[in-house]
């Protein structure tokens, strides 16, 4: 009994859905998924991406003149890296082949991949999604950045088909 929460630690960490281990996945970039996701079988997600402003969020931030009140500029600042920058720009868990350089990437709406990426290009969705990758409701997703408070013109209905990525059929 004197190791109880050792034991209770163990009990839970079996006990509980893989899923919950997603939080604990790291950030592996956008090269790894355009292995799989530059058409073909894994369709054109990372073409999409490579054509849109998402690709292009982070350096957006560093064209810009804008500082804040304590001269720090738009690529330094917090409440603008939280949207430009996959992670917001503070992830500490990231792989070697990611660059905040790539703005918003495919991990931003599909979660961390480092955990799920293999079982991902093996096909199986069920446990792509226990390891981590997040089914994504997409007027959620995007309104979380695109909101009132720093995208007030934004437009779900327009913007949505300039990113949205399908999975090919499976044959």
């Amino acid at each position: 009994m004197r190791n109880l929460p050792g034991a209770l630690a163990l009990l839970v960490s079996v006990a509980l859905p893989t899923g919950v281990a997603a939080a604990e996945n790291d950030y592996i970039g956008v090269k790894a998924c355009a292995a799989c996701h530059t058409g073909g079988r894994g369709g054109d997600a990372h073409g999409v991406w490579e054509r849109s402003a998402h690709a292009k969020a982070f350096v957006t931030l560093l064209n810009t003149d804008e500082k804040s009140r304590d001269g720090r500029k738009a690529s330094e600042r917090p409440e603008c890296l939280k949207c430009h920058v996959t992670g917001g720009g503070d992830a500490k868990n990231v792989a070697a082949g990611f660059d905040v350089k790539e703005g918003i990437t495919c991990e931003a709406c599909h979660g961390a991949a480092s955990a799920y990426r293999t079982v991902h290009a093996g096909g199986d969705l069920a446990r792509s999604r226990e390891a981590g990758l997040n089914p994504v409701d997409p007027a959620k997703s995007c309104l979380e950045c695109h909101n009132k408070g720093c995208d007030k013109d934004f437009k779900f209905a327009e913007k949505w088909p300039l990113i949205r990525h399908t999975r090919p059929a499976r044959k």
